[in-house]
């Protein structure tokens, strides 16, 4: 699965992220595994680093 329009991390509560985890998202190429975020106001930078935050937690890996 490609998320490459990215998800709402505003959306994303502790079970969200658990069932992300288990899922097999990819790039757009579909040879490497990553999943993407939308951050769309920059009002909104500790909402959205809440939700990477707990996408972490669940085992999903921070790409810079």
């Amino acid at each position: 699965m490609c998320f490459s329009q990215g998800i709402n991390s505003r959306l994303i509560n502790d079970e969200a992220a658990e069932a992300l985890a288990t899922i097999q998202y990819r790039n757009t190429k579909f040879n490497e595994r990553k999943l993407y975020t939308a951050w769309d106001n920059i009002g909104e930078e500790r909402v959205f680093f809440n939700g990477v935050e707990k996408l972490e937690r669940a085992g999903i890996r921070r790409h810079d």
